[in-house]
Order: C-alpha cells, then sequence, then structure tokens
C-alpha cells in the first residue's frame, strides 16, 4: 500500500473517531445532527478509506469507542452535581428554623427581670428594723446614764481603805485602826520596864509591825503584853540586847522567826499553852536563857529554834512530832 494513503487513512480514522465521540457526547448531552454538520462528512470519508485500510486496523475504533463511555460517565457525575446543589437550599431553609427559636429564649429574659423588684421590696423591710433598733438603742442611753450618776459618790468613800494614825501622849505609841481595832506601828518611849496597855484611844490593842520597837531596842528590860494580842510577829525584839524578862498572855497562838533572836540578856520567858507554832530560830542566841517550858499545843519544834541558848534542862511532850536541824544545838 502506498505511504501516504495509509497516512491519510490513519487521519481519517483518528479524525473519525473522535467525530465519532464528539457525537456521542453530543447524543447524552441531547445534541442534534444539525448541530454537528460535520457528521455527514464523516461518514463518506470513512466508506471511501475503509477498502484500503488492513484487515487488522478496524478493531482500534472500539477502543476509542470506549472512550466516550468514560466521558459520558463523566456527565453522569457533572449531572449528579446540580443535585447536590438543589439539596444545600434544604440545609439553608433549616437555619430560619433556628433563627425562629431564639426570639423564645429572648421573651424568657423578661421573667427573670421581673422578679428582681420583689427582692428590691424587701430591703426597705430591713432598712425599717435598723431603724427601729436605733430608737431602741436611743431610749436605752439615758437610763444608762442615771445609772452612772447615781454610783458615782460611791468611789468617794474612804472609811474603810483608809486607816487613821494617832498617837498616844502617855505612852508615846503611834498606832492605827484597822478593822475596829489599834496595832502598833512605833514605840517611841525609852523606858525601861514597857508595859503594853489593853487599850489605845478606846481600841483593843490587836497586834504590832514588825519594826515597832526598833528605835527603842536598846532601851527596854521588861516587856508584858496585853491579852488582846494572839500573835508576835517575825523579827518584833530581835536585837534587843538588854532584855531580860518577857511575859507573854494567854491566848498567844504564834510566836514568829527570829521574834527574841539574839536576846542574849534574856534569862525567862513563858509560852503559854495556847501557843501551836513556833518560827525558826525564835529564840537563837538567847545565851542566858537556861530554862523553858514547851507547851503541849506545840507539835513541830523548828529549825535552829533554840540554837546556842543557855539551855540545860528542858522538858518535851509527847505532842512534838518533829524536831529541826540544829533546834538545841
Amino acid at each position: 500500500m502506498n505511504p501516504n494513503k495509509m497516512i491519510a487513512s490513519r487521519s481519517l480514522r483518528r479524525f473519525a473517531a473522535a467525530l465519532t465521540a464528539a457525537a456521542m457526547a453530543a447524543s447524552a448531552m441531547q445534541v442534534t445532527a444539525a448541530d454537528f454538520p460535520l457528521h455527514t462528512e464523516a461518514k463518506s470519508l470513512t466508506a471511501s478509506v475503509i477498502r484500503y485500510a488492513p484487515t487488522e486496523e478496524p478493531a482500534a475504533p472500539a477502543a476509542t469507542t470506549a472512550k466516550p463511555a468514560a466521558t459520558t460517565a463523566k456527565s453522569a457525575a457533572t449531572t449528579a452535581k446540580p443535585a447536590a446543589t438543589t439539596a444545600k437550599p434544604a440545609a439553608t431553609t433549616a437555619k430560619p428554623a433556628a433563627t425562629t427559636a431564639k426570639p423564645a429564649a429572648t421573651t424568657a429574659k423578661p421573667a427573670a427581670t421581673t422578679a428582681k423588684p420583689a427582692v428590691t421590696t424587701a430591703k426597705p423591710a430591713a432598712t425599717t428594723a435598723k431603724t427601729t433598733t436605733t430608737a431602741a438603742n436611743t431610749t436605752v442611753t439615758p437610763k444608762s446614764t442615771v445609772t452612772v450618776t447615781t454610783q458615782a459618790p460611791a468611789p468617794v468613800v474612804t472609811t474603810t481603805t483608809a486607816p487613821s494614825i494617832h498617837t498616844d501622849e502617855d505612852t508615846g505609841a503611834v498606832y492605827e485602826i484597822r478593822d475596829g481595832k489599834a496595832y502598833i506601828t512605833k514605840w517611841t518611849s525609852k523606858e525601861a520596864d514597857v508595859v503594853i496597855p489593853e487599850k489605845l484611844g478606846g481600841y483593843t490593842v490587836a497586834g504590832f509591825d514588825s519594826s515597832a520597837f526598833s528605835s527603842s531596842s536598846y532601851y527596854i528590860k521588861t516587856i508584858k503584853f496585853p491579852s488582846g494580842v494572839k500573835e508576835i510577829p517575825n523579827y518584833l525584839l530581835r536585837y534587843c540586847y538588854y532584855l531580860e524578862e518577857v511575859t507573854l498572855p494567854d491566848g498567844i497562838t504564834t510566836i514568829g522567826d527570829s521574834a527574841f533572836n539574839n536576846c542574849y540578856r534574856m534569862t525567862s520567858i513563858n509560852i503559854p499553852k495556847s501557843c501551836t507554832k513556833i518560827g525558826n530560830s525564835a529564840f537563837a542566841s538567847c545565851s542566858a536563857l537556861t530554862s523553858i517550858t514547851i507547851p503541849s499545843g506545840l507539835t513541830v519544834i523548828p529549825d535552829s529554834a533554840f540554837s546556842n541558848s543557855g539551855i540545860t534542862e528542858l522538858v518535851i511532850p509527847d505532842t512534838v512530832t518533829e524536831i529541826g536541824s540544829s533546834a538545841f544545838s
């Protein structure tokens, strides 16, 4: 076969195949023969060329013919797109429904707003209560003032707190009145023989301050205590170097610590049966004291009670249960 004719035949076949595909696509898209003017010419060209074609080559158009099927599928897919597009308006149509629901929520808010005034109304009630309380407090204040005015004079009373101080002209004793009794604070007399009176200024003498005889300790030789005295305080006659004799009344219960310490000229003293307590070193260093009677009411002889004394004879009653360190050494 002539090569030129073969080339022309192939070209024609390719052109015919393209036309056939276009025709099938047009048919799928509903295109008429009037719209495609080359259709008739394609047939005539195909008919004139067929007798020169080899026997094997007519199979090629079959493969080519399959292509329009794919194209047709594409067209089908393309045709399906509008359907999807059509569905979108449906979704769009649903949105207004949601929009319509919002006003309902908006409508509920005024209801909550309406409840607030009710709370506001309750506040004036609380304010009213406060006002009432204030008025009540104002009423109480004058009553409190009246009470204070009534009690104000009380601190002025001093008769029970401040003791009165007196001096006895006969004895030179300085004393105070405490709870209706006289207590000697200072003995100014320089007499050697001292007798304490039962009363001073009409008050019973009941006791002494510890330093009452400190300014007259060098003058006293004998001393006699009144019956109203119940206790000889600590250090009362300590260092009364010239004291020789002491007379204690019945009713004395206590002789304090060092009450007669260093009265080294004292030769005798009577301790009444009423005495139940003797203090530490009460008669220490009374070197001239050679005898003494321990009362039966005493239970303890304390430390150094008669240390460095001149006692040579002593009777201790059965009531004594304890003797302290260096009591007689």
